[in-house]
């Protein structure tokens, strides 16, 4: 008996590829599981089971409760196996001449896997739809040689079909998957789009005589593609502002952090301000004046102030490949070349204007999940410049979306260098600089103590911390509310339920999570009511308070996702017991190395169990949530100085362009200068 499972059921769908394949078959009766289906599809298969006897029936699964052989999750499993996989599956067909630029290169490399051109949806939920189903098959006992699953047409169907044949499944492909009308416009038109912006700002602010040179630039003056224009701006290093400010809190995230731990000037940093829902306003532009900074405004969404400085993009100048490169590949990939090319070439031509204009040298970014920051250090390089990210997260396994390439790259630790390795990153310099957040360990401190005396006199005795990430609401496709739901009816109970108990909450995102927890929500309200439970939160987007204040608040702290970690090494590295709770289950992970049901737990009661033995003997004599020398596999130099590494590393590459050095002996020099420092072991190339 054969089975079927369909992605989407549409009456296209059912009439030109499902019901024909049923009818091939020659089984009598079987059952059509479909995920999602429209009215009339669901119509029209009702009649479908009346003549053919057939069943089509919803499926209804939760992805939390899904797992692989080994136990790992498979939303992971995908994110950090089967999207590599799949990248060098379309790589081996010849997609890539070798002709093409490092940083062209790397970015096609990276829109293979997260194009946003190619729709939101993109290739991820193909490879985990057939992971769910692999998994379905496994339970039911069913052979996957006697199934057939029928996709939504995405790009690169071959190597989505090769996927699946390696675990003996067929795919059929459907209609094509639609991506935003927005981005299909950017893939079609991604230069005219961009002088449209512009000619749109201009109006917006009414600058007609902006507008009329503007124009004239783009008609009569485009950008020259080798030569540096002339330039009286002093050079600085471009930062783009993300929603954390806080430049007069260093103990809070800031997007200048590094900055606030070294002697760069004020005035050799640019800061660049995008985002609609929190961009410059009167206050930020305070904050700016007093210090010196130069700002830029890239999105008049992003002003609060008439008076804010734009950037407008007017030049149309070319990105020169030789003769004939795209005819190199495949006559089939030669299509999405082209547009990835097109769009390439818009945002290229964009920034590098827009470097030549402001006389930027060194960019910074944390943001690597997109292919942007290649584009910008391709652009940077043309000019003589250097593209620089670091790490905001914690990073132990290579995965698609986290390949980059940089002439430079902060990381935490050497975990980070290999994981990029394994990823196909490019890193002339990869600088090891330790923990990005420990400068902020002792300035907390105060602030943990007062929260803990707070929590004290509403009777507390025994204090926990609780780091909760965010979550999406669909479960199919991610982890669902269940899993945060099911944490916080536990603990909240637990503290209802104990009046000996304190508890401070740090969601990774607060603005959401009363959203998030539903009817859960009431609980919590009865649970901070009680003065024994406060949750840290307050910022437009992210929280802006580290987790190493409600750690230092507390005698023990529990991270409620072992596959993200971040906030527990946070914990750890600040001198607060840890454990780890793995509920998505992260079986291959380093973590799992600190000892199950000892530092990572995998059920509720096994932990809570472990901390009434914490409470009752003291001194902690079983090692509960103590490291130990596993810390030095997360930061290997722990004394509080990694923004200040950053930011002096940041600066040597800064002063030689002030000296007038060239491009290759500024990054000589700065990596010399930290090797002498701090160990040569401290720079490593990646994949160069």
């Amino acid at each position: 008996m054969r089975h079927f499972f369909v992605e989407r059921l549409t009456v296209w769908s059912l009439i030109g590829q499902v019901v024909p394949e049923l009818l091939h078959g020659r089984d009598k009766a079987c059952t059509v599981f479909y995920l999602e289906s429209t009215p009339a599809a669901l119509a029209l298969s009702r009649l479908a089971s009346f003549v053919g006897a057939f069943t089509f029936s919803p499926w209804v699964y939760a992805l939390m409760d899904i797992r692989d052989e080994k136990g790992l999750w498979v939303r992971l499993r995908v994110v950090y196996q089967e999207l590599l996989s799949f990248r060098q599956s379309v790589l081996a067909g010849g997609l890539l001449p070798q002709d093409f630029p490092q940083g062209l290169k790397s970015f096609l490399i990276k829109q293979i896997t997260s194009s946003p051109l190619e729709g939101a949806e993109g290739v991820w939920r193909s490879l985990l739809f057939i992971q769910v189903v692999r998994a379905r098959l496994r339970q039911a006992g069913f052979a996957a040689q006697d199934t057939v699953i029928f996709l939504r047409r995405r790009r690169w169907p071959a190597a989505i079909a090769h996927n699946a044949r390696q675990y003996g499944l067929r795919v059929v492909f459907t209609a094509q998957a639609l991506g935003h009308w927005k981005m299909a416009l950017r893939s079609c038109w991604p230069a005219p789009m961009k002088i449209l912006r512009s000619i749109y700002f201009s109006i917006q602010r009414r600058d007609i005589c902006g507008l009329f040179a503007g124009l004239r630039q783009t008609l009569c003056n485009p950008l020259p593609q080798a030569a540096v224009l002339p330039n009286q701006k002093p050079v600085n290093i471009g930062v783009e502002y993300y929603g954390q400010w806080n430049i007069a809190d260093p103990q809070k995230y800031s997007d200048i952090f590094f900055w606030q731990q070294s002697n760069i000037l004020a005035q050799d940093i640019l800061l660049l301000f995008h985002l609609p829902g929190d961009g410059l306003d009167a206050r930020k532009q305070a904050d700016i004046d007093g210090k010196g900074f130069q700002r830029v405004v890239l999105n008049p969404k992003a002003a609060a102030l008439q008076s804010a400085p734009f950037f407008n993009h007017w030049r149309l100048s070319r990105l020169n490949l030789p003769s004939g490169i795209i005819e190199q590949a495949p006559a089939q990939e030669q299509p999405w070349l082209r547009k990835q090319i097109s769009y390439y070439r818009s945002e290229y031509n964009y920034w590098r204007e827009f470097f030549v204009t402001h006389n930027t040298k060194v960019y910074t970014t944390w943001h690597i999940n997109g292919a942007s920051h290649c584009v910008m250090g391709a652009a940077l390089a043309s000019l003589g410049g250097v593209m620089t990210v670091y790490q905001r997260s914690f990073h132990e396994f290579p995965a698609a979306d986290s390949m980059i390439s940089a002439d430079v790259a902060f990381g935490f630790c050497d975990l980070n260098r290999q994981a990029h390795e394994k990823s196909g990153s490019i890193i002339p310099y990869h600088v090891t600089v330790g923990y990005l957040g420990d400068h902020r360990f002792p300035l907390l401190k105060a602030q943990a103590a007062a929260l803990r005396v707070q929590l004290q006199k509403a009777g507390a005795e025994r204090i926990v911390a609780f780091f909760d990430e965010n979550s999406a609401g669909d479960s199919r496709w991610f982890g669902g509310h269940g899993i945060p739901r099911a944490n916080y009816a536990f603990i909240l109970g637990k503290l209802l339920s104990d009046k000996r108990l304190g508890l401070l909450i740090k969601p990774k995102v607060s603005n959401n999570l009363r959203m998030r927890l539903g009817p859960l929500a009431a609980l919590l309200d009865e649970a901070i009511a009680t003065g024994r439970c406060l949750v840290i939160g307050e910022g437009a987007f992210h929280n802006v308070y580290p987790p190493a204040l409600a750690a230092l608040a507390a005698d023990i702290a529990i991270h409620g996702h072992l596959c993200a970690a971040t906030a527990g090494v946070e914990s750890a590295l600040a001198g607060v017991p840890t454990v780890l709770f793995d509920p998505e289950g992260c079986p291959e992970s380093v973590f799992n190395q600190l000892g199950a049901g000892k530092n990572v737990f995998r059920a509720w009661d096994q932990l809570w169990s472990a901390l009434e033995d914490y409470w009752k003997v003291p001194g902690n004599p079983m090692g509960l949530g103590l490291w130990g020398d596993f810390l030095n596999e997360m930061d290997p130099f722990r004394d509080g100085q990694a923004a200040a590494r950053m930011g002096a590393y940041l600066q040597s590459l800064l002063e030689g362009y002030k000296q007038g050095l060239p491009r290759q002996r500024i990054l000589e020099r700065a990596a010399e200068q930290y090797a002498q420092q701090w160990g040569g072991w401290a720079v490593k190339s990646v994949n160069t």
